[in-house]
């Protein structure tokens, strides 16, 4: 069994918000490097347009979640979203449903497999940080100064 309850918060959190129970914080905690994860050699076309895409959408998240050691994950999202894909052109020719000899109706197997992959990829996207429920409880640092400091204002005309 799992650990109970809700999972640690980030000493960067715990510093930005404050540690008003005065608990030791973790100055060991390991830290990420930054970047994209290498594009593995063995993807095809599809596998690689997703990989790109998701990359690209992570990267963009203000500020950037995406860091090299995420290559598992990315890759286990490329391959679910291929594999969701195939299942549902195969659905396009056949039906989702079907009649065993007895006359009794049921699903077929590229139908739960679809709904197995889309599982998968909301798992997935949930820890990516890529669906909006997600996305508040993800802690990425704090955001880029757009601005130019506090004593910097914009004027509009």
């Amino acid at each position: 069994m799992g650990r109970r309850g809700p999972g640690k918060t980030p000493v960067d959190d715990v510093r930005r918000k404050g540690n008003p129970g005065r608990r030791p914080l973790n100055e060991r905690e390991p830290r990420a490097v930054p970047g994209a994860p290498p594009l593995p050699s063995h993807y095809d076309e599809e596998h690689e347009a997703t990989w790109h895409w998701l990359c690209a959408e992570l990267a963009a998240m203000t500020p950037s979640v995406l860091a090299t050691s995420d290559l598992a994950y990315v890759m286990l999202y490329c391959d679910a979203w291929s594999h969701y894909l195939a299942a549902e052109r195969t659905l396009e020719d056949e039906s989702a449903v079907a009649l065993s000899e007895k006359g009794a109706s049921y699903i077929t197997a590229y139908a739960q497999l679809r709904k197995m992959y889309a599982n998968e990829l909301a798992s997935y996207a949930k820890e990516l940080g890529l669906s909006p429920t997600a996305r508040p409880g993800i802690s990425a640092g704090k955001p880029a100064d757009a601005g130019g400091g506090k004593f910097f204002k914009v004027v509009r005309a």
